[in-house]
């Protein structure tokens, strides 16, 4: 579980630190969960909308964590 915040934490700076993106969004406008009232568009919602874990014989493998993305913005562009 604790793995699953720390992959958060990194798409979160991933996406901080992508030069493309920051032309269009800003920095305070990527959020965990849900966005603040009244945000200005374009914006970014990132959850995690799934953890599975995955065992062997040997016991547990790893974890499969499925995060969602979320671009809002008031034109399709």
């Amino acid at each position: 579980m604790i793995q699953s915040i720390k992959i958060i934490k990194y798409i979160r700076n991933f996406l901080l630190n992508n030069k493309e993106l920051q032309k269009n969004v800003r920095p305070t406008s990527i959020f965990p969960l849900i966005a603040n009232a009244n945000t200005n568009f374009p914006y970014i919602v990132m959850q995690r909308t799934g953890i599975r874990a995955n065992y062997s014989k040997a016991g547990l493998i790893d974890d499969n964590v499925t995060i969602e993305i979320i671009c809002v913005s008031n034109d399709y562009s």
